[in-house]
């Protein structure tokens, strides 16, 4: 297969609906589902009259808990779409003779926080890197 044909498979890769709507789909539902559980954990400390962290009930803790982890799994299905399409990014770089990094190319065409100067991309990156590693600190 040429160059050629090859950079139009990796662009039809990235653009193909059908391989992101399953991933979009999955983060939308766990989005309502951390809504849902943010609800109800504010909800229980408005029943137990807001007190601080130090005071919270185990309920409270739990549903706390609940909503972090949603939050967290919904990053780390983000950076499986970034991982990704940096992949694919990156192989069209190399097709072409050019090399790219990772950073590099999660700051193409993207927004910028303006207190960071981080394309959102990489702080979403970031976000599921903090997760997973707060995660196995925790297991340990």
């Amino acid at each position: 297969m040429d160059k050629q044909t090859q950079i139009l498979r990796l662009v039809q890769e990235l653009e193909d609906e059908l391989d992101q709507f399953p991933l979009s789909s999955v983060i939308r539902s766990h989005a309502e589902l951390t809504e849902q559980a943010l609800d109800a954990w504010s909800d229980r400390l408005r029943d137990i009259g807001h007190p601080g962290r130090k005071f919270w009930d185990q309920p409270a803790e739990l549903m706390y808990d609940e909503a972090g982890v949603l939050l967290g799994a919904m990053f780390v299905l983000i950076q499986a779409a970034i991982t990704e399409t940096v992949s694919i990014v990156k192989r069209i770089y190399e097709l072409n003779g050019q090399k790219i990094n990772k950073n590099a190319v999660m700051s193409l065409e993207a927004d910028l926080d303006s207190r960071s100067s981080l394309s959102y991309v990489a702080i979403a990156n970031g976000a599921a890197n903090f997760y997973t590693h707060a995660l196995r600190s925790t297991s340990k």
